[in-house]
Parts: structure tokens; C-alpha cells; sequence
């Protein structure tokens, strides 16, 4: 099973993820929180992240969805 949680900031999306994650004992991805991993962590796509966010730019969906796809195969 597949869900997206779509929504501005602030609307209750990651809360209710936990709620759904944990009735359906399934995977939270949280792009924020992959964001500030790849950044902390230095790698290639935490580099290019970086610049987006220290603009105050949206990250584009071509990286957003490289670190996601990273991140499934790591798991």
C-alpha cells in the first residue's frame, strides 16, 4: 500500500502519518526530514538541496525525487 499525504506546511500531514503508521505498521517518508538528512550528511543531493533551501527555494521534483528513490533502495 501506497499513500501520499499531500499539503501546505503546518497542515497536520506528518502527524497524521504517525497515526497511519503506526495502525498500519507501514514506513513514514517525510521529504523535509530526508532534506535535512542528505544536507547533514554532505552527500551529492544534500549539496544541491542545500542551495534550494538557503534561497528559500522549493526543491525541484527531479532532486526531491532522487533522494526519495535513494533512500527506498537503502531500505
Amino acid at each position: 500500500m501506497n499513500l501520499i499525504l499531500l499539503g501546505p506546511p503546518g497542515s497536520v500531514k506528518g502527524t497524521q502519518a504517525k497515526f497511519i503508521e503506526k495502525a498500519y505498521h507501514l514506513k513514514q517518508l517525510s521529504t523535509g526530514e530526508l532534506f535535512r538528512k542528505a544536507v547533514s550528511e554532505g552527500s551529492k543531493l544534500g549539496l544541491l538541496v542545500k542551495k534550494y533551501i538557503e534561497n528559500g527555494n522549493l526543491v525541484p521534483d527531479e532532486i526531491t525525487l532522487d533522494i526519495v528513490e535513494v533512500t527506498i533502495k537503502k531500505n
